[in-house]
């Protein structure tokens, strides 16, 4: 699969409120000023995003990546490996919870009834001081200053949780 065009948001301003759009040579042609359509945006090419997008582009390092993928799938091995009917899964750093056999594929396989412990786990962890996605249709981010004690005491929660819910 090849896009025509790509869409990027806050993560290449360094978390702050910016966006940008990225194509083929042949589409951008026809952007002013060589092209007739005219394109901006409140916060293009905003200064201050822009700053902190490089900054963050610097600090960036393979090892960093490979750290939060360890993490993820730590979080990943360990709720799969429970025998609880909540399993997990990640791509990179990122981590999703489900309550099935199977992974989903589309939003009408979730279950109402596991959007409703989730939301009960939500609370829990909220409770312990952890940060959850509010919505179980939503991932979970590991960041790069995140420790394996911290991601070790998380897993914990939610596994002592979800073995209580019936």
């Amino acid at each position: 699969i090849e896009p025509d065009l790509m869409t990027y948001g806050k993560i290449i301003g360094g978390g702050m409120p910016v966006g940008a759009f990225a194509g083929r040579s042949e589409i951008f042609k026809k952007l002013a000023p060589d092209g007739p359509v005219y394109q901006a945006g409140t916060l293009s090419g905003n200064p201050v995003a822009m700053a902190a997008g490089l900054a963050g582009l610097k600090l960036l390092t393979d090892d960093m990546y490979k750290h939060m993928e360890t993490l993820a799938a730590f979080i990943v091995n360990t709720i799969n490996q429970t025998g609880l009917s909540w399993k997990a899964l990640h791509i990179g750093s990122i981590f999703w919870f489900y309550k099935s056999e199977h992974a989903p594929k589309k939003a009408e396989e979730i279950s109402r009834d596991s959007m409703k412990q989730y939301a009960l786990l939500h609370r829990h962890c909220l409770e312990k001081g952890l940060y959850l996605a509010p919505s179980g249709y939503e991932v979970g981010f590991i960041s790069s200053p995140m420790k394996k004690d911290e991601i070790e005491s998380f897993v914990k929660v939610v596994v002592a949780f979800l073995s209580s819910l019936k």
